[in-house]
């Protein structure tokens, strides 16, 4: 990966109370963008979620494609 930034969001899933349930982090990953396996799993464990999502979208693409990494292989 190079420098480039990425966009994310953090939301809480399996609650409807807000700073409850469990943490998950969605990052949009542009179809530019390349980013190894490697990478993603530190991107996870970064984030120390139970679940780090990484989301693509392209043109090509619909609905979009998501690959689920968690903090630890």
């Amino acid at each position: 990966m190079s420098q480039e930034q990425l966009s994310y969001v953090t939301v809480n899933v399996f609650t409807g109370e807000r700073l409850a349930g469990n943490q998950l982090a969605v990052v949009k990953v542009d179809e530019k963008c390349e980013l190894s396996k490697k990478e993603k799993q530190k991107i996870a464990r970064q984030f120390n979620f139970s679940e780090t999502v990484f989301l693509y979208h392209n043109a090509s693409a619909d609905p979009p494609i998501a690959e689920i990494f968690t903090p630890v292989n």
